[in-house]
């Protein structure tokens, strides 16, 4: 995991982190709090640093490798698209290659650590809810119809619901953003990685403007395509049965380390 600022800067930073974390804990003494929060702002004033530098402390660049895949199906690249926007984060994906030595296919994911972990969990999850309603269906079919589905069907029926999981996704971050409209203004954000549309946008620009200035490029992609076909109704009725919501921690951390 590669991080944004220099090593020096990185540790400078979460030692302001930490006391910053104490000055907002419910556990400590309200001295306790007013303590680290001047411990803070001298550390701050002391070695320069700015409140743009705290963000980009909790920013990471990650390689990931998807050992499944050494051309990821356009319909995984469809869930990919709906995760990174909703989430705030921006992933870079490029396909293996045996000629290079790099046979499998892989991600760099550029955001704030917890909402990496976040992406990343939720795309494992989404995947493999897709794979498990498409072979229901597929079970279904060859009950009714005495025979497996065509390869093209199956294709439909991924791509179908992967559509239809990147629609629920923007709907459940447009839903995040109506419900906050309604509460005060002194309310606690969303909690977790799931954001709120224009933080998640504000965010994944600031991801962007990083993986340039390490020298990244890259072209826009296009989600999942498919024909009209037995798949594509059962696929859309399936997508709306995927889960899409976080775990019930904040951070996929410990969901993808199980």
């Amino acid at each position: 995991m590669e991080q944004v600022l220099s090593d020096q800067a990185q540790n400078k930073a979460n030692l302001v982190l930490k006391l910053l974390a104490r000055a907002e804990d419910d556990a400590a003494t309200e001295n306790e709090r007013k303590v680290a929060r001047k411990k803070a702002e001298k550390l701050m004033d002391k070695h320069s640093l700015s409140r743009e530098q705290l963000i980009e402390a909790d920013y990471v660049i990650e390689k990931w490798h998807l050992p499944e895949y050494t051309q990821a199906p356009k319909w995984f690249r469809t869930v990919m698209m709906g995760l990174k926007d909703m989430l705030g984060v921006f992933s870079l994906y490029y396909s293996g290659s045996r000629r290079r030595g790099n046979e499998n296919a892989y991600l760099r994911i550029t955001g704030q650590e917890a909402d990496v972990q976040m992406y990343k969990y939720l795309l494992v999850s989404i995947k493999n809810q897709i794979h498990e309603l498409c072979d229901d269906w597929k079970s279904k079919y060859r009950e009714q119809h005495g025979e497996t589905p065509s390869r093209r069907d199956t294709y439909a029926f991924r791509s179908a619901c992967a559509k239809r999981v990147r629609t629920r996704l923007r709907e459940l971050a447009d839903s995040v953003t109506e419900s906050q409209q309604g509460q005060s203004e002194d309310a606690s954000a969303a909690e977790g990685a799931l954001t709120l549309r224009e933080e998640a946008t504000r965010k994944q620009e600031r991801a962007k403007e990083l993986m340039r200035e390490k020298g990244y490029t890259w072209t826009s992609g296009s989600g999942a395509t498919w024909k009209r076909g037995a798949g594509s109704r059962a696929g859309r009725q399936a997508g709306s049965k995927v889960s899409v919501r976080k775990p019930a921690s904040s951070s996929g951390q410990k969901k993808l380390a199980g």
